[in-house]
């Protein structure tokens, strides 16, 4: 009887770790140091003129497998460093990758986050135009990139001109940082858009 029981609290400690080991937070916690850039002066710069930050990753956790976890710690993340935006301090958009299911986006929006993505292979889009409207929740799961891209070299102007004038949402993307280089953005688009 003495056995039982302790082999019945050896199991219970035993799946209590378990617990732990595959507790989405402690996996996201796994030995990894921050960048910093969010406390750059490139970051409050962009901060200032409009931008909203986001995650791209979240070290020990994918976006495959459980979407949610990645979405509530990049959240957090985001929260405890920054104002997410001018706007303030929730982000409302975050990347996501092109393979995931409607269900899964869903899943990323019950974390807060309403706008998902902008190529991300969805049927459903919208803002392509001045009519196209998002009409259903999902559309604003797939926005499509519009404008290009708001990083030097790559971004061009003629581009943005081109999708303002078309009407509809204009959607830039850039990458403020890859590894230990920094990505500028392009000035002259900037100095566009404003």
């Amino acid at each position: 009887m003495i056995v039982v029981k302790n082999a019945s609290i050896l199991t219970v400690i035993l799946l209590s770790l378990l617990g732990l080991i595959f507790s989405p937070s402690v996996i996201a916690d796994a030995n990894w140091d921050e960048d910093g850039w969010l406390n750059t002066s490139l970051a409050t710069e962009r901060l200032n003129n409009g931008d909203e930050f986001g995650c791209y990753e979240i070290p020990g956790l994918s976006w495959n497998s459980d979407p949610g976890a990645v979405a509530g710690e990049c959240r957090e993340y985001i929260e405890k460093r920054v104002d997410a935006s001018l706007w303030g301090e929730n982000p409302v958009s975050t990347y996501t990758p092109n393979s995931l299911t409607m269900s899964q986006h869903q899943i990323i929006s019950q974390q807060g986050f309403v706008v998902h993505g902008d190529a991300n292979s969805l049927g459903y889009t919208a803002w392509h135009n001045s009519t196209d409207i998002p009409a259903d929740l999902w559309d604003w799961y797939n926005l499509g990139r519009r404008g290009g891209s708001l990083e030097q070299v790559v971004g061009s102007v003629d581009t943005v001109k081109d999708a303002v004038e078309e009407g509809g949402l204009v959607n830039l993307y850039w990458i403020g940082r890859v590894n230990e280089a920094t990505i500028r953005h392009d000035s002259a688009i900037e100095a566009y858009i404003r």
